[in-house]
């Protein structure tokens, strides 16, 4: 419980530290990238792990669209999703072999701050 709470901190922070780029709707190209604003290359793992309800693929998406506005890179994001429909438009069927993989694809090192986000039940 207390690693899922933290989880959600870090998420609200990231929110709210985006929230004047996002409130300003400025295009991505006229942002300046990720790295220069937090001194920090930013990668991401979403996963939605259950297929049951659009939700768990609605919030992936949303938390890519918002980093993307950020500035974060498209290939520093990795999705994953348990709908079928998802993994045909490119996501990696979710489980915990292909979030290992995708990790390990990002190759997040020093400089490298990492958000992995999983939704499910």
């Amino acid at each position: 419980m207390r690693s899922l709470t933290s989880a959600w901190l870090l998420v609200a922070l990231v929110a709210l530290l985006s929230a004047p780029a996002i409130a300003q709707d400025t295009p991505v190209s006229e942002q300046p990238p990720a790295q220069e604003a937090s001194g920090l290359t930013w990668k991401a793992a979403l996963m939605a792990g259950d297929n049951e309800l659009d939700v768990f693929d609605n919030a992936t998406k949303t938390l890519k669209s918002m980093f993307l506005r950020m500035g974060l890179q498209a290939d520093n994001i990795r999705e994953l999703s348990a709908n079928q429909a998802e993994v045909r438009r490119g996501a990696l069927p979710a489980n915990a072999d292909n979030l290992e993989s995708a990790l390990r694809d990002l190759s997040v090192g020093k400089g490298d701050a990492c958000l992995v986000h999983l939704t499910s039940h």
